[in-house]
């Protein structure tokens, strides 16, 4: 039985900020939750280092939040030079009770050891710790705890995907790994891309999936800083 002594165990420093399309000064972000180590002094606005990777509101999604649809969530993961290996979930709300669109909530955790991998960082992505709802009103908290989370404890999910789909998600991965080539996927109808990276990454040696790094949206592809990008 794992304690938190355990060397598989993950220590996370994490922050959770929020962004809007429209506010009183113009379109912005604001930290709501930040936990106690976390490494740089930030005040109203997330560090710009990690800004810079975080994207808010692509122009694609516009229409998916005007006509109504669900919401989607992305999650992004790279290693940053300075902070280690970084994991950013953000969940698009659309518009809030004050009437402020392109709402978002962004999560971000630091894995400062360096033992996230591609694999473990999609099931961090997929389980509960994971703030993908938030009180926007709240006061803001600026003295939690980090999270600890043990890779390989969440259940397999083993989801019905298109083996095209697949085939073509693992030669992407493959043609990076090989040839260091970044590969943004395109597709013309929405794909379940979370489900599709874990399902390749599963398969590939633990030794290869750990070079990949990943976002499952990005509206403006070109910008894309990671191996592998879906838009």
């Amino acid at each position: 039985m794992s304690n938190e002594t355990d060397s598989d165990t993950v220590f996370l420093d994490q922050l959770v900020y929020t962004w809007a399309e429209r506010t009183l000064t113009g379109t912005g972000n604001g930290v709501v939750l930040r936990s106690s180590r976390w490494p740089t002094g930030i005040s109203a606005a997330t560090d710009a280092a990690l800004a810079d990777f975080v994207e808010y509101v692509p122009a694609k999604l516009q229409h998916r939040l005007s006509g109504g649809l669900t919401p989607p969530l992305g999650a992004d993961f790279w290693k940053h030079p300075e902070y280690g290996n970084v994991v950013a979930v953000h969940r698009y709300l659309g518009v809030d009770s004050a009437g402020r669109g392109g709402r978002s909530i962004i999560h971000v955790l630091l894995d400062r050891q360096g033992k996230l991998d591609s694999l473990s960082a999609m099931e961090l992505c997929r389980s509960p710790l994971i703030a993908t709802k938030w009180d926007l009103n709240a006061d803001r908290i600026h003295d939690m705890d980090g999270v600890r989370f043990v890779p390989g404890q969440q259940p397999e999910q083993s989801p019905q995907l298109d083996a095209q789909l697949l085939l073509m998600t693992m030669s992407g991965l493959l043609e990076y790994i090989l040839r260091g080539r970044q590969i943004v996927f395109t597709h013309e109808q929405e794909v379940d891309a979370m489900s599709l990276l874990e399902s390749c990454l599963s398969i590939l040696p633990r030794s290869l999936a750990e070079k990949i790094t990943f976002s499952t949206y990005r509206g403006i592809p070109q910008r894309s800083k990671f191996a592998v990008s879906f838009a």
